[in-house]
C-alpha cells in the first residue's frame, strides 16, 4: 500500500502543476500589450506636460500683468502726490512773498509819512510862524557844516530869535546852508 500512495502522491502533484501550469497567463502578451500601448502613454504625458507647461506659462504671464499694473499704479501714485507738494509749496511760498511785499509796502508807507511829516515840523519850524528855536537849532548843530559855520549861523538865530524881520533873513541862511 506504502507504493500505492506514493504513486497517487505523484500524480496529484503532477495534475496540480499541470493545472497551474495551464492556468498561468502568458507572459509574452502583456509585454506585447505594454509595447504596444507604451506609445500612447507616451503622448498622453507629453500632453498632459505641454498643458501644464502652457498653465504655467500663463500663470507667470498673469503675474507679470499683475506686477506691472501694480508698479505703474505706484508711480502713478507717487507722481500726484509729488505735484500735489509742489503745488502746496508753492502756494506758501506764494503766500509769504505777497506778505513780504504787503509788509514792505506798508513798511515804506510808514517811513514816508513820517518823513513828510518831519518835513513838515521842520518846515514849519524853519518859518517865521512856525518857529522853532531848539529845532532849527539842533538841525544846524546836527548837520555837516563846518564849526565856523555852526557858529556864525547859530549866533545869528540867536540875534533875531525875537525880531520877525530879520529872522525871516536868517531862517533863509540856515534853510540855504543845509540844503533845504
Amino acid at each position: 500500500m506504502g507504493k500505492t500512495i506514493i504513486g497517487l502522491l505523484v500524480i496529484a502533484v503532477v495534475a496540480v502543476a499541470a493545472y497551474f501550469y495551464f492556468q498561468a497567463p502568458d507572459e509574452p502578451a502583456p509585454v506585447a500589450e505594454q509595447v504596444e500601448e507604451a506609445p500612447a502613454a507616451a503622448e498622453e504625458a507629453v500632453e498632459s506636460a505641454t498643458e501644464q507647461a502652457e498653465e504655467a506659462t500663463d500663470a507667470v504671464e498673469e503675474a507679470v500683468e499683475s506686477v506691472t499694473e501694480q508698479a505703474e499704479e505706484a508711480v502713478e501714485n507717487a507722481t500726484e502726490q509729488a505735484q500735489d507738494a509742489v503745488d502746496a509749496v508753492t502756494e506758501q511760498a506764494e503766500g509769504v512773498a505777497d506778505a513780504v511785499t504787503e509788509g514792505a509796502q506798508e513798511a515804506v508807507e510808514a517811513v514816508t509819512g513820517q518823513a513828510e511829516e518831519a518835513a513838515d515840523a521842520a518846515g514849519d519850524a524853519f518859518s517865521v510862524d512856525g518857529f522853532d528855536f531848539d529845532a532849527v537849532k539842533g538841525a544846524i548843530d546836527n548837520s555837516d557844516l563846518g564849526t565856523i559855520e555852526k557858529t556864525t549861523l547859530g549866533a545869528a538865530l540867536e540875534g533875531a530869535r525875537d525880531n520877525p524881520d530879520l529872522l525871516r533873513d536868517v531862517l533863509g541862511r540856515v534853510r540855504e546852508a543845509l540844503g533845504q
